[in-house]
């Protein structure tokens, strides 16, 4: 019983990471998941620069965050990739409607 569910869940990612690889989901995971990270990446770029304390301040506390248990940065950053794709499938099927037209 517990080895079924087990293969349920994992059937359920590999197609998971299938559909990921099949719409080159993987590009607006990136593109997402630096913005997110944007603030550790400029406060550590910042610190090296300036030396202030303050930007190795926020940039670790915002990658104690996200690094933590129980934060929803992959869920987030995945229902984003998501999200674009599919608006970005919706601008082209009502552009080449909107072709279609004239």
């Amino acid at each position: 019983m517990i080895k079924t569910k087990m293969m349920k869940c994992w059937n359920g990612f590999l197609k998971l990471i299938k559909k990921i690889i099949k719409e080159k989901i993987l590009f607006w995971f990136i593109i997402w998941y630096l913005i997110f990270a944007s603030p550790i990446i400029i406060g550590y770029t910042l610190f090296f620069i300036t030396k202030h304390k303050y930007h190795l301040i926020y940039a670790n506390a915002t990658l104690a965050f996200w690094a933590g248990p129980f934060t929803p940065l992959v869920p987030f950053t995945l229902a984003c990739a998501f999200g674009t794709k599919k608006i970005i499938n919706l601008c082209k099927k009502r552009k080449a409607k909107l072709l279609y037209l004239f």
